[in-house]
């Protein structure tokens, strides 16, 4: 059976036909759109002419350098190794589906290349002391009082409180589910770890009954004009 050679292909000629057997059967929109942004903006101009053969990893160790900030005031600052990871993340979901679709042998050109990465930066937390929590409170809108707090009892994210429902309150638990991002709702979360179940202490319950009461819809939170929150 005939296997084109890794040196004919090139990437962005596969990118072609990959968009419409792979990119588009992608479950969620918000998955196609970032994918979709990385390779327009950062790999189509970098791989979009080289073939598969002479995508080496000494050649990503290049693209990596390239990976910059383009504007505002960071603009010439190499981007943070987190985001790097994930311009890496989308090449390596393209390059293997390659590999894979023409039963190439070809070395991973991403071996390696963690250690020429920048290196992580550590997170230096601030806290709020009690007093300034208390002026952000009083400073805030009234409406937003309520699941401000409630994010902060919990650790919930905005697109978790984005889709609570009242039907996620059962069982003396509140059941955290479903998100919404981009105005999209989603059985999945930011990570399998965030779904998870909430005991209903009196705090939160006072929060919920709150909300469920003023809200007529499915969903406990919007915002103050209606819209999604």
């Amino acid at each position: 059976e005939y296997a084109p050679d890794a040196r004919g292909i090139t990437f962005g000629g596969y990118i072609k036909g990959w968009y419409s057997s792979v990119w588009s059967n992608f479950p969620s929109n918000t998955k196609r759109d970032d994918f979709r942004s990385v390779i327009d903006f950062w790999l189509i101009p970098y791989f979009g002419g080289k073939s598969f053969f002479h995508i080496t990893g000494v050649e990503l160790q290049k693209f990596v350098a390239t990976l910059k900030h383009q504007s505002g005031p960071k603009s010439g600052e190499p981007l943070s190794r987190s985001r790097i990871l994930n311009v890496l993340l989308v090449f390596k979901t393209i390059w293997n589906d390659a590999v894979e679709e023409h039963r190439w042998n070809l070395p991973d050109p991403c071996r390696g290349l963690k250690k020429h990465l920048p290196k992580k930066k550590k997170k230096v937390v601030e806290v709020f002391r009690f007093s300034e929590w208390e002026a952000v409170m009083n400073a805030m809108a009234p409406y937003y009082r309520p699941v401000t707090k409630l994010m902060t009892i919990t650790g919930l994210i905005a697109s978790e409180i984005a889709a609570l429902k009242k039907s996620h309150i059962r069982d003396g638990y509140l059941h955290v589910e479903q998100s919404i991002v981009r105005g999209e709702e989603s059985d999945e979360l930011k990570t399998i770890y965030r779904e998870r179940r909430i005991p209903l202490t009196r705090a939160i319950s006072e929060i919920l009954e709150e909300a469920a009461a003023k809200n007529p819809g499915d969903y406990l939170f919007t915002m103050e004009n209606g819209m999604t929150f």
